[in-house]
C-alpha cells in the first residue's frame, strides 16, 4: 500500500497543531509579520514563506521536525572526501596551536615534532 508522504506530513502537522492548541489554549492564528504566511497556510502546505516564518512558527516547526525526523537539528551531509579533508584541516589547526604553545614554553623539540606532523598532514590534502 502506497502512503503519500505529503499527506502523512500534513496529518502530522495537524496533530502538532492540535497538541499545541490543547497544551497552551491557543486559538488565535499566528501570522508571519514579514510575508503574511499564516499558521494554517504552513500547516496546510508544509512550507514556510520566508526566513522570519521560522521564528514565528518555531514551536510547530520544532515539534514537526522531531515527529518526522526524530530530531530538530540539521546535521547536514558532507561528501566523504570533503569530510576527510575538513577533518585534516581541523587537525592541522590543532597541531599549529600546540606547536605555538610548545614554542612559548621553550619546548623546541616538541614544537619541531608538531610542525613536522602538521606539514605531513598538509601534504596529504589535495
Amino acid at each position: 500500500m502506497f502512503i503519500n508522504p505529503l499527506i502523512s506530513a500534513q496529518n502530522n502537522l495537524q496533530q502538532v497543531k492540535q497538541d499545541w492548541n490543547s497544551d497552551f489554549n491557543q486559538t488565535e492564528t499566528l501570522v508571519c509579520r514579514k510575508c503574511g504566511t499564516t499558521l494554517d497556510d504552513f500547516l496546510h502546505t508544509g512550507f514556510v514563506g520566508c526566513f522570519e516564518c521560522y521564528k514565528t512558527f518555531y514551536p510547530y516547526l520544532k515539534d514537526f521536525a522531531i515527529d518526522v525526523h526524530g530530531r530538530c537539528v540539521h546535521t547536514g551531509k558532507v561528501p566523504s572526501k570533503e569530510a576527510t579533508k575538513a577533518a585534516k584541516k581541523r587537525e592541522i589547526a590543532r597541531l599549529f596551536e600546540q606547536e605555538q604553545k610548545a614554542a612559548q614554553n621553550r619546548d623546541y623539540i616538541l614544537a619541531n615534532q608538531l610542525k613536522e606532523r602538521r606539514e605531513r598532514l598538509a601534504e596529504e590534502i589535495p
